[in-house]
């Protein structure tokens, strides 16, 4: 459904990072976007809280997946680039075998992902939103340093309480 819902949450929780990074001249939000409570937001972050382990998972499984088909990582990640940047095979040097064994990983890793993004989405309606509202308020807070102050504030409530 949302292959991205992944890379959302990890910069979600990446927030505090982002916002020591960024310049003082930030783009505003568009006005046409509904406003953010502060229960969004609490939401927002029990979420986010719960769906880090799940990350987290799926990376050590896309790993391990790649490992176990006899490719490196690196070769793999490699690979993945060259495709992104629209290049020729040829150019890195890949054999029809890499080839290979690369499309059968990959449609694994397809398939850990598409089963990751419906734990997650499971997770972001238990919280009140469906995946468009939630994608919005991420939009937002990547512009917003008003709300991303409040979504720094109650970040770091919860993470006073699991402590």
């Amino acid at each position: 459904m949302t292959r991205f819902l992944s890379l959302f949450i990890a910069l979600l929780l990446m927030i505090p990072t982002l916002t020591q990074a960024q310049d003082v001249f930030s783009p505003q939000p568009p006005a046409d976007i509904k406003e953010v409570t502060d229960e969004e937001l609490h939401n927002l972050v029990k979420a986010a809280l719960q769906i880090q382990p799940l990350q987290q998972k799926l990376q050590q499984d896309m790993i391990a997946e790649v490992e176990k088909s006899g490719m490196e990582v690196m070769r793999f990640s490699q690979i993945v680039t060259a495709i992104q940047q629209d290049q020729s095979m040829d150019t890195i040097g890949v054999t029809e075998e890499e080839l290979e064994t690369f499309d059968v990983v990959s449609e694994k890793l397809g398939d850990l992902q598409d089963d990751a993004d419906d734990k997650m989405i499971d997770i972001i309606e238990e919280y009140g939103f469906d995946v468009d509202r939630f994608q919005e308020i991420f939009n937002v807070l990547q512009m917003d340093t008003d709300l991303q102050e409040r979504y720094l504030a109650i970040l770091s409530e919860y993470q006073e309480e699991m402590e």
